[in-house]
C-alpha cells in the first residue's frame, strides 16, 4: 500500500524488551539506566559531574551483575574510589547494576536492629516474628530475633550517640535528598534486609559476622526505638548481609568509630579519610591491627595481632582489609576526665580540671586558701560514685522492707492500717535524696600535719566549705523542732528543753548528734547518762520517733537505723541548702 497525505503510521513491537542498558541506584543525584553504548565501564557511568550526592562512601561499591553460565544474579565488590582514580576499572555487561552508598547507609550498621540480628547464634534460635520492640510512636513491632538476646541497649546507643525517632531520620534523610522506607517499612520485621540477615545467622555458624559485631547487648526492659530502614537495603534485601561480609572494625581515638566495609587491601590513609580523621589525643605510636587471613584452598585461617608505629612507619605505608580491625589508643595523661567544684569560703572558689592523682590540699591551694569566716569542720565534700551507691541501698533496703512485710502481713494477720503505714515508710525510703556526702578533713592546716587524711581527688568531686555557724538544729519529736543560738558549753537535754522538750512519741533512748563534718554519734538525755557530748555549733541534734508500733514486723532496730539515715540527710541537704 502507498501511504497518502494525511494518513497515520503506527509501528508497534511485539514485546516491551530494552536492551543495551545498565543502571545505577542508591546514593546518587538521579538513579535509572543508562546506555550501555555511552558508559561501557564502571569508570565511564561513575565520571559524570553530578553523579553522587554529598558524602557517599566510595571505598565499597556493588555490581550486580548476570553470570554468563548460569545466568544467575551475584553481587560483585568495586572500590569506586580506585576507579575513580584510575587504578582499576570494569566493564560492564547487559543489565549490570550499580549501588552506591552513603554515609548514612554506612551508619546504619551500627543500628539496634542490625547488631540485634547480628549477635544471634545457634544456641537461640527462635523464629521470625517473635519478641517485642517498639517504634518511635510507642507501638510494638514484632521482631525477627528472641527477646532473650536483649541485655544492654543503652551502652550501644552511649557509643554511637543515640537514634533519631522516625520522624527525625525520616526529615534528616530527606533533607540529604534521599528516601527512607516509612511507614509499614519501620517496623523490624517489616525491613526486608533485617528479615533476610536474622535468617541467615539462625541457619548459619556462630560469628560468621565477627568483625560487624560491636559486641553491645540490649535491654529488654526500655523501649526501644527502631532506625527507619534504609531504602538502599530494602529494596536489595541481600545487600546487607553481603556489606557486613566485608566489614572492618575501627575503634578508639577517631571522630566516627563504627563499622567500615571495604574491598581488599585499602590503605590506612583513605579509611582515616571516610572516619572524619584521628582525634588530637591519638597516640600514633601505638596503633592496634588485628588481622584475621583465611586460606580457602587450604582451609586454614589465623590471627595476628601487630603494634604499629604509624609515626615512624607513616599511615601511607600500611594496608588493612576486610575483616580487620583496628584500635587508635590514646596518649596517656594524667589529666583526669572532669573537675573538680569548690564553693563557699575560699578565696577563688569556682571549677578546676584535676590532675590524676591530685589531692584535697593542692586544689584547696590552687583555690587561694580558705577566707577567715571559713568553717572547715563543718565543710560538705560530696562524691557521685557515692550518691549512686547510697540511692541503690536505699532502694535495695526499700525492696526488703517491703517483702518483710508481705510475709508478717500474710504469716500473722496483722492489722492493714499498719501495712498500708509500713509501706508509705519504704516508699519514704526508697524516694529519700542520697547527696553522696563524705566524712572527711577539710582543714589545710590538719591535712598538712596529717597526710593520711588528704584525699584524692576524683572528677565530679564537690567540697562547700561553710561560713562558721552560730547555732544549733535541733529536728525531730520535739515540740519546736528549728534552730537554737549557740552557747558553748550547753548540753543536749538544755538544747531540747529550749524546743519544747520531748513528745511522747519521741525515742528518748536513741537520740543522736549530727556534727558538721556529716558524723553521727548516739547520746542520751536520761538520769543516768553522767558522759558530757560536746556540741560544736551547725550541729543538728535528732530527737527519732519511738519505733514500737513496728515491733509487729520485728524491725524496731532496722527502723530506727534507716530513721536515722533519713534524718542526717535531711540534715545535710539543709546545710547544703544554706550555702
Amino acid at each position: 500500500a502507498l501511504a497518502e497525505n494525511s494518513d497515520l503510521i503506527i509501528v508497534s513491537r511485539q514485546q516491551n524488551i530494552r536492551v543495551g542498558g545498565v543502571s545505577i541506584e542508591g546514593h546518587v543525584r538521579l538513579a535509572g539506566r543508562r546506555a550501555l553504548s555511552s558508559v561501557p565501564t564502571v569508570g565511564e557511568l561513575l565520571r559524570g559531574p553530578e553523579t553522587f550526592l554529598p558524602d557517599p562512601y566510595l571505598l565499597f561499591g556493588i555490581m550486580e551483575t548476570t553470570d554468563p553460565s548460569t545466568q544467575a544474579r551475584r553481587l560483585f565488590p568495586i572500590n569506586f574510589h580506585n576507579v575513580l582514580e584510575g587504578r582499576e576499572d570494569f566493564a560492564l555487561r547487559e543489565g549490570d547494576k550499580l549501588i552506591v552508598l552513603g554515609a548514612s547507609d554506612i551508619r546504619y550498621l551500627l543500628s539496634p536492629e542490625v547488631q540485634r540480628a547480628i549477635i544471634l547464634n545457634s544456641n537461640n534460635r527462635l523464629a521470625v516474628g517473635s519478641g517485642q520492640l517498639r517504634s518511635g510512636n510507642g507501638e510494638q513491632v514484632s521482631a525477627g530475633v528472641p527477646i532473650e538476646n536483649t541485655a544492654a541497649l543503652g551502652a550501644l546507643q552511649d557509643i554511637v550517640g543515640g537514634f533519631q525517632s522516625d520522624d527525625q531520620s525520616e526529615s534528616s534523610a530527606q533533607e540529604d535528598g534521599e528516601n527512607i522506607v516509612s511507614g509499614s517499612g519501620l517496623g523490624f520485621s517489616n525491613c526486608r534486609a533485617i528479615r533476610w540477615l536474622s535468617q541467615l545467622v539462625n541457619s548459619s555458624r556462630e560469628g560468621r559476622f565477627a568483625a560487624a559485631n560491636t559486641g553491645t547487648t540490649f535491654d529488654r526492659g526500655r523501649g526501644v526505638t527502631l532506625a527507619p530502614c534504609r531504602a538502599v537495603f530494602e529494596r536489595n534485601p541481600l545487600l546487607l548481609s553481603f556489606v557486613l561480609e566485608h566489614a572492618t572494625g575501627i575503634a578508639g581515638e577517631v571522630r566516627q568509630p563504627g563499622i567500615y566495609p571495604l574491598v581488599g587491601p585499602t590503605p590506612l590513609a583513605s579509611v582515616i579519610a571516610v572516619v572524619g580523621g584521628l582525634t588530637r589525643e591519638v597516640d600514633l605510636t601505638k596503633v592496634e591491627l588485628t588481622s584475621f587471613s583465611i586460606d580457602s584452598l587450604a582451609g586454614a585461617g589465623g590471627a595476628n595481632r601487630a603494634l604499629l608505629n604509624l609515626a615512624s612507619t607513616g599511615i601511607q605505608n600500611i594496608s588493612v582489609g576486610p575483616g580487620d580491625l583496628i584500635r587508635f589508643g590514646a596518649v596517656f595523661s594524667d589529666r583526669d576526665v572532669g573537675p573538680v567544684t569548690l564553693a563557699g569560703e575560699f578565696l577563688r572558689p569556682g571549677t578546676y580540671p584535676i590532675r590524676r592523682g591530685e589531692r584535697l590540699s593542692e586544689i584547696i591551694a590552687r583555690a587561694g586558701g580558705l577566707t577567715q569566716q571559713a568553717y572547715p569542720y563543718g565543710a560538705i565534700f560530696t562524691r557521685e560514685g557515692v550518691r549512686r551507691a547510697e540511692k541503690l541501698a536505699l532502694k535495695r533496703l526499700a525492696r526488703e522492707l517491703n517483702a518483710a512485710a508481705t510475709v508478717a502481713a500474710a504469716n500473722r494477720g496483722i492489722d492493714g492500717s499498719a501495712i498500708a503505714a509500713f509501706s508509705a515508710l519504704s516508699k519514704e525510703i526508697e524516694n529519700a535524696p542520697a547527696i553522696g556526702r563524705v566524712v572527711m578533713e577539710a582543714d589545710p592546716t590538719v591535712l598538712q600535719i596529717r597526710p593520711e587524711f588528704d584525699i584524692v581527688l576524683q572528677p565530679g568531686d564537690r567540697l562547700i566549705m561553710p561560713k562558721r555557724p552560730n547555732s544549733v538544729l535541733v529536728a525531730g519529736d520535739v515540740l519546736n523542732p528549728g534552730a537554737q543560738q549557740f552557747v558553748s558549753g550547753t548540753r543536749v537535754d538544755q538544747y531540747i528543753r529550749r524546743a519544747g522538750g520531748i513528745q511522747q512519741s519521741a525515742d528518748e533512748g536513741r537520740i543522736f548528734i549530727v556534727l558538721p563534718n556529716g558524723e553521727a554519734q548516739p547520746t542520751s538525755v536520761n538520769a543516768f547518762n553522767f558522759t558530757k557530748t560536746t556540741i560544736p555549733p551547725g550541729s543538728t541534734i535528732v530527737v527519732p520517733k519511738d519505733a514500737t508500733p513496728f515491733d509487729l514486723f520485728t524491725f524496731t532496730r532496722e527502723l530506727a537505723t534507716v530513721l536515722s539515715q533519713l534524718a542526717i540527710t535531711a540534715a545535710s541537704l539543709a546545710v547544703i541548702g544554706n550555702n
